[in-house]
């Protein structure tokens, strides 16, 4: 694989890592709704990655975009998932 590949995965790899240490008991990755999960991990890269961006705005961006993919208790499930990560994660990196 080429050096973007590698990258994607090792982000991907990071992703996962941060959900099992954060959320042991709240997800279980191999039986989560693949939309569902992609929405999750963007979210959290972006809540990784994007320190300029607010919580609250990530958050409230993906819970909108998600509408148009997942059903209504997919949506609060995300919403829980992100709220409980979401100060962790950025706790950790500042």
């Amino acid at each position: 694989g080429g050096k973007l590949e590698n990258r994607v995965r090792l982000i991907r790899e990071l992703i996962e890592e941060t959900l099992i240490r954060f959320l042991p008991n709240d997800i279980n990755l191999k039986r989560t709704d693949k939309i569902l999960k992609i929405i999750i991990f963007a979210a959290i890269y972006e809540l990784m990655y994007k320190h300029n961006n607010s919580i609250k705005v990530i958050i409230s961006e993906y819970l909108k975009a998600s509408e148009f993919f997942l059903e209504k208790a997919q949506i609060k499930y995300l919403n829980a998932i992100l709220d409980k990560l979401a100060t962790k994660i950025r706790n950790e990196s500042d």
